[in-house]
């Protein structure tokens, strides 16, 4: 079967860096890795746009949570959707994920409230899962 074009091109780029497998790599080069192949190769053009993003914290088990709010371009009395990144609870953040969130923002017209919950192997499980608990019983009560 054919691989599509332009993910084949990705696969390419992957291919020639010259890097470890991400199963031979440590956490840090692995988010590292990650990060640039979402946010390092993002043009601005590719940035879906959404009415408003905020920056925020909401308390969690162990101290604040990171969070990021998105608004979608619309009125009135809107859905509200906790979104966790990718990764496996070892990469992603907010900012590998916020293409993802904006598009959900914008195609749901939710407000959408991106959750940065701990990772491992620094924070051990059930950390992250206990962050997008605490998340979302936040979210429940106060948006």
């Amino acid at each position: 079967m054919a691989v599509d074009p332009g993910i084949q091109v990705l696969l390419d780029i992957i291919d020639g860096m010259d890097q470890p497998a991400i199963s031979e790599s440590t956490p840090q080069q692995a988010r590292d890795g990650f990060k640039m192949m979402t946010v390092g190769m993002r043009q601005p053009f590719m940035v879906i746009p959404v009415r408003d993003v905020q920056d925020a914290s909401i308390p969690g088990p162990e101290g604040a949570i990171p969070v990021r709010v998105y608004r979608p371009d619309a009125d009135g009395d809107l859905p509200t959707i906790v979104f966790f990144h990718g990764g496996a609870f070892v990469i992603g953040d907010l900012d590998t994920h916020d293409n993802q969130a904006r598009r959900l923002c914008r195609d749901t017209e939710s407000v959408v409230v991106s959750v940065d919950y701990r990772l491992a192997p620094e924070a051990p499980w059930p950390a992250g899962v206990d962050d997008a608990m605490a998340a979302t019983q936040w979210v429940a009560d106060h948006i």
